[in-house]
């Protein structure tokens, strides 16, 4: 299973496989879409909207923990595009680690330094062959030098 920066439980193996870059949705006329990229201290006093469910969701609350006075709200929306909607009304801004691509005036930009760690996790007592050699070669990939993001065992 892969999962978004989530330590191995007992039981469990993990490999970190790469980290994904994290990006801010806005409103086209958002401020902050003048920037090529966003640090986190430019988020101090922003609204940050979040889709009930998102797998992401526990990862995206912690980094934003160290911006002072942020805000956040997680909406009972039943699709990506009505939060998108949300955003692009001005409503507050999200996190995506994909870019979206949508009818609704908003866009993209890098939150500068950060990533979402991505890992692999499995049973220990998990003995199957198929298994094994899939963690073998991605153990390989990740030693090659197009390899995104930090790699730990």
């Amino acid at each position: 299973m892969i999962e978004a920066g989530a330590p191995a439980v007992k039981g469990e193996a993990g490999l970190d496989l790469w980290d994904e870059p994290v990006l801010i949705v806005m409103a086209e006329r958002d401020v902050l879409a003048a920037s090529h990229a966003i640090g986190l201290d430019e988020l101090a006093g922003r609204h940050f909207i979040f889709m009930a469910g998102d797998p992401a969701l526990p990862v995206f609350r912690d980094l934003l923990a160290h911006v002072p006075t942020v805000c956040f709200s997680v909406e009972p929306l039943a699709r990506e595009t009505n939060l998108l909607q949300l955003v692009a009304l001005g409503q507050g801004l999200t996190l995506t680690t994909v870019s979206v691509s949508s009818h609704a005036p908003v866009t993209c930009r890098p939150l500068k330094g950060q990533g979402l760690p991505l890992r692999s996790v499995w049973s220990r007592s998990n003995p199957n062959p198929a298994l094994t050699r899939l963690l073998s070669v991605a153990r390989e990939l990740r030693k090659s030098p197009g390899h995104r993001g930090a790699v730990r065992t």
